[in-house]
């Protein structure tokens, strides 16, 4: 490899992440399961992108921790989610040269929450 990245600039992570799966934590909080190809280069941020299907705004972006480093793969959770509602979710990483390219994006939605209280006032 040459170290050049055409897309994102010269020295930014050739790599991409790999999101092998996001599932619903809680109503406004989902959990996405991530690995990182081990490619020897130097990474300084992990983030994770997301919005509402059918959303056409740009992607809000989180950044997330790869913990030790040493555990292939990651859990990260990703809130501040509206309930009941499905997101589009991809990941990509950083390096003091640039941002590299994005994983394949995945869908997940976050759970709908049971009420807090019975119904009142029900009529039969």
């Amino acid at each position: 490899s040459s170290g050049i990245n055409a897309e994102y600039g010269e020295g930014s992570p050739s790599v991409r992440p790999v999101i092998e799966k996001v599932e619903p934590f809680n109503g406004t909080s989902v959990r996405v399961i991530w690995s990182m190809p081990d490619t020897g280069e130097t990474i300084g941020e992990w983030n994770v992108e997301y919005r509402a299907e059918g959303d056409k705004k740009s992607f809000k972006s989180v950044s997330v921790d790869r913990g030790d480093g040493n555990t292939p793969t990651i859990i990260s959770v990703i809130g501040d989610l509206e309930e009941a509602k499905m997101y589009d979710f991809r990941m990509f990483c950083r390096n003091e040269r640039g941002r590299g390219p994005s994983s394949i994006g995945v869908q997940a939605a976050t759970l709908e929450t049971a009420p807090s209280a019975s119904p009142r006032n029900v009529r039969n």
